[in-house]
C-alpha cells in the first residue's frame, strides 16, 4: 500500500468535506433552503443582499415548480418570489412568478386573477407596456367578474396610462 503524500492527502480531506456539505445541502428541503435564504435577503443595514435575493427567487419558482402537497405555502412562496424580483428590478423574473403560479392553479379563480392583475400592474408600472396592460385588465374583468381585486379594475383603466401631472389635475377638478 502506498503512502499518502500530505498533498494528496490534503486533496482528498477537501474532497471529502465538500462532499459532505454538498450532500447536506442536498438534503435540505426546498422550503428549508427558502427559509434560511429568506433570513439573509437584508444587512444589517436593511439593504437587500441581491445574491440572496435572486437565489430566494429561483428557489420560490423552483418550489412552485415542484411541491405537490401544500398549495397555500406555494403560494405565499410564488408571491413573496414575485415580490423580491420586483424589488429587484428583475421583472421577468416576477412575471415568471406569477406564470408558474397561473399554471399550477388554473381553476383557483382567485390565484389567477390576483397574478394577472399583478402582471398587468408589472407592465403598466415597470415596463411601461399600457396596451399589454389594458389587455390583462380588460381580461381579468371580462373572466373574474366576481373577484375582490376586480373592483379596482375600473378605475385602473380609466386612469391608464396617464402622467402624474394628468392625475394631479383630474383629482383638482372633482375638488373643485
Amino acid at each position: 500500500m502506498k503512502k499518502l503524500t500530505p498533498l494528496l492527502l490534503l486533496i482528498w480531506v477537501l474532497g471529502s468535506v465538500l462532499t459532505s456539505c454538498e450532500s447536506k445541502a442536498q438534503k435540505q428541503s426546498l422550503d428549508e433552503q427558502i427559509t434560511a435564504i429568506n433570513k439573509m435577503l437584508v444587512d444589517s443595514n436593511q439593504q437587500i443582499i441581491q445574491a440572496n435575493a435572486y437565489q430566494f427567487v429561483e428557489l420560490t419558482q423552483k418550489y412552485i415548480q415542484e411541491e405537490k402537497t401544500d398549495s397555500a405555502k406555494v403560494i405565499k412562496y410564488g408571491i413573496q418570489g414575485a415580490e423580491v424580483a420586483v424589488n429587484l428590478g428583475a421583472y421577468p423574473k416576477a412575471l415568471k412568478s406569477y406564470d408558474l403560479l397561473i399554471e399550477k392553479y388554473p381553476n383557483n379563480p382567485k390565484v389567477v386573477s390576483n397574478a394577472l392583475f399583478a402582471k398587468a400592474f408589472i407592465l403598466e408600472n415597470h415596463l411601461h407596456d399600457v396596451d399589454a396592460a389594458r389587455k390583462l385588465y380588460l381580461s381579468i374583468q371580462k373572466k373574474y367578474p366576481n373577484q375582490e381585486i376586480t373592483k379596482n379594475i375600473k378605475a385602473t383603466l380609466e386612469n391608464l396610462g396617464k402622467s402624474e401631472a394628468e392625475l394631479l389635475e383630474m383629482i383638482k377638478n372633482k375638488q373643485k
